[in-house]
């Protein structure tokens, strides 16, 4: 009677912890994978472990504008996900704004235009914007073969006079994109974009 009672006791203490661990959920592991934080494809997990998951470096480049026109500096930051923000201010040689509807884009050294940036969200003041920032998820700087950093390097024909074609190689030292200003569509001053 007495292990009667002794296995009963057991197998209603077991069927309590079976019904309480089945009740809760399962813990998230501490060490485990996180969910996808990145708007894209790209995903990081907590280790960095690199088991087919792309991750992308993170990266700062910039922009110095110091010509007779504009003055100013941008900053252009890539993260892990492989979106890209760019920030900066200009302290002069953006006069009358409404008159002249300044926007920004990426173009390569022959004045094509590789990624439409708009305004940025810039206020214009006294010459030159306010500090402005603004991501983008659909461009990025390295993180992989159409990133603006690897854009290929032009080159002028002498066969047609001075007209950018395209080379299939490229230069290893620098970039090849800049950062351009335009004025109503028509291009206003340009910096070459460096990385740090």
């Amino acid at each position: 009677m007495k292990k009667f009672t002794s296995l009963t006791f057991l197998a209603v203490v077991l069927l309590f912890f079976i019904a309480v661990s089945s009740a809760e959920p399962e813990p998230e592991p501490l060490f485990g994978k996180r969910n996808n934080v990145c708007p894209q494809q790209y995903k990081r997990d907590v280790l960095g472990k690199r088991n087919n998951v792309k991750k992308c470096p993170c990266q700062l480049a910039s922009a110095t504008f110091d010509d007779s026109k504009v003055t100013g500096f941008v900053i252009l930051a890539q993260d892990e996900c492989g979106s890209t923000t760019v920030t900066g201010f200009f302290s002069r040689g953006l006069n009358d704004p409404q008159q002249n509807n300044y926007t920004f884009a990426i173009a390569d050294d022959c004045g094509n235009k590789v990624k439409d940036l708009g305004t940025l969200g810039a206020s214009f003041v006294n010459g030159g914007t306010k500090p402005f920032a603004e991501k983008f998820d659909n461009f990025n700087l390295n993180c992989d073969k159409s990133g603006i950093l690897f854009l290929k390097s032009a080159k002028l024909s002498k066969r047609t006079y001075n007209s950018c074609q395209k080379t299939y190689y490229t230069k290893r030292a620098a970039s090849n994109a800049f950062f351009a200003i335009y004025d109503n569509n028509d291009f206003y001053s340009g910096a070459g974009v460096n990385s740090f």
